[in-house]
């Protein structure tokens, strides 16, 4: 009898493992802290690592999954970022480590950096100037400066960020044509980490 119910306990226990799970959102962030967390994972990572699976990525056969791996402590900051803006990620994305969810959150820093500069001298620095680029600017021409000054001409303010919550998932959907999948994703923090290397 007892080897039934243990045989009957181990068939749930195994069904219950087996079914996918829906992550649950992470108790928010506010935006500050959730930025800065992203910020610092980006200046600490390792693109030299990232970019010596991109270019073997012809001869490997796993090298999506290397890359996720690789990114998972991008994305995990990434949620952290969408969660802070009220973006739920288990709705609006195809899995819950979907690469769209690290360019989303890239958006998101580059137009608070953005948005930063406006409040601090009045104007943007859209127009970039080739000798004076700062790790931001560059953050841009990663992204698409076009795409960002589009962003930032529809939004108006850092305020207005978290009401344009479909406006910003429309563009990052359009960049993310550009930067398709675990490679575009990889492209786009390494573009990004040399970036912050570079220093403002």
């Amino acid at each position: 009898m007892r080897a039934r119910y243990f045989l009957l306990f181990l068939v749930f226990f195994i069904t219950l493992q087996s079914c996918e799970k829906v992550e649950s959102p992470q108790k928010p962030m506010s935006k500050k802290e959730a930025l800065t967390n992203l910020e610092k994972s980006l200046a600490n990572f390792n693109s030299q690592k990232l970019k010596s699976i991109l270019i073997e990525k012809s001869s490997k056969t796993n090298a999506d999954e290397e890359i996720a791996i690789a990114l998972q402590p991008i994305l995990n900051n990434s949620k952290l970022v969408l969660n802070a803006y009220e973006i739920d990620y288990n709705k609006e994305f195809q899995s819950v480590n979907d690469p769209q969810i690290i360019i989303t959150s890239l958006v998101l820093l580059t137009l608070e950096k953005e948005f930063q500069v406006i409040d601090s001298n009045g104007s943007s620095k859209i127009k970039l100037l080739n000798n004076s680029k700062g790790a931001w600017d560059w953050a841009m021409e990663a992204i698409g400066v076009a795409a960002v000054a589009e962003l930032i001409s529809s939004i108006g303010s850092s305020a207005a960020i978290q009401a344009s919550r479909t406006l910003i998932l429309k563009t990052v959907g359009k960049i993310a044509s550009r930067y398709a999948g675990w490679i575009g994703a990889a492209i786009m923090v390494a573009d990004f980490a040399e970036c912050m290397a570079t220093g403002d």
